[in-house]
């Protein structure tokens, strides 16, 4: 028999290590570069850190192992900028082995969060989810989610894996004076066809809003926003942050987050120029690893990372559900 409830995760900690070890999940247990006992107290502690702000059920075998797990937190950010009662589902794994075994799991867990999504009057639900999933992904789509992109996440290792970097390209970091020229240049380069564009249910004008308040807190916060100038304009801008991951994988990682040409200046070299100065920064900046998470269908994106030697670590799928 299956027991499915909310609880303190930190009572099953080897249990849920040993799910993850199985079932590989996040950006560290995928990576085989990355040491293996570190990216699993990394992932659990991120877990357990989770249960701060979001609620996570588990399902409990009569051996009293978890043999999968859902996790989900609404998003007072983004229902602001919204103005529609947004939710996000964070953890989605069940353990494989017999296909309909893992879909009637995934399937209760996912009922599970439902009650919780009717209760709070959540308007809609977003997933990002790897790709690797299969009886959770075909349990979220029997359900009516609807798939919107795929999201590529690709790691460079500065240590070692550093090709056709030019040191002394011209850029300097943004200031509190170029919030204007940031959120124009924002509006006007943001890749058009992110889920939520995609997603009419979404207005265009709450969308801008998003990513004008994402850039202003950006700006505000300790990411860093590289720039580089043609002819006295802002040409180019770059958002990334850096982690030290150094307790769990002896790691400073920098997260790319995105970047913008001004289409004025696009089929000039600015592009390139931009992701080699940023590059440059994060080397500058002491790192050892460059992740970076990309849509992937922006092919001229993708081309930049490959031509600095990104290599593919991870796919997610984003998908999204409205509810009456």
């Amino acid at each position: 028999m299956i027991e499915y409830k909310t609880m303190d995760i930190s009572s099953h900690e080897d249990s849920i290590k040993k799910l993850f070890n199985k079932q590989v999940f996040g950006r560290f247990l995928s990576d085989r570069q990355i040491d293996k006992p570190g990216a699993l107290n990394y992932e659990l502690n991120a877990l357990i850190s989770y249960l701060k702000k979001g609620e996570i059920i588990v399902a409990i075998n009569d051996s009293k192992d978890v043999i999968g797990l859902i996790g989900f937190h609404f998003s007072e950010w983004d229902t602001n900028v919204f103005q529609k009662r947004v939710a996000f589902l964070q953890y989605f794994i069940v353990e494989e082995g017999n296909v309909k075994f893992e879909r009637e799991i995934a399937s209760k867990l996912l009922d599970k969060f439902h009650e919780w999504v009717k209760d709070r009057e959540i308007d809609v639900v977003i997933v990002k989810i790897d790709t690797q999933y299969f009886s959770p992904i075909f349990v979220l789509q029997q359900n009516g989610y609807i798939l919107y992109e795929t999201i590529t996440s690709k790691s460079l290792d500065v240590t070692s894996d550093i090709r056709n970097v030019t040191e002394g390209i011209d850029y300097r970091f943004a200031e509190n004076s170029d919030i204007e020229s940031l959120r124009e240049i924002a509006l006007k380069n943001t890749f058009k066809k992110s889920h939520f564009y995609l997603d009419t249910n979404f207005s265009i004008e709450s969308v801008e809003l998003m990513y004008a308040r994402w850039i202003e807190n950006a700006l505000n916060s300790k990411q860093k926003i590289v720039i580089i100038e043609a002819d006295n304009k802002i040409a180019g801008v770059f958002i990334y942050d850096i982690v030290d991951y150094s307790a769990f994988i002896n790691k400073k990682i920098a997260v790319w987050k995105s970047a913008f040409v001004d289409d004025l200046y696009r089929g000039k070299g600015i592009g390139l120029r931009l992701f080699k100065a940023t590059l440059q920064a994060c080397i500058n900046d002491g790192v050892d690893i460059v992740d970076s998470t990309l849509v992937e269908k922006n092919i001229i994106s993708q081309s930049f990372h490959d031509k600095l030697g990104f290599r593919l670590v991870n796919t997610l799928y984003t998908l999204h559900k409205w509810f009456d």
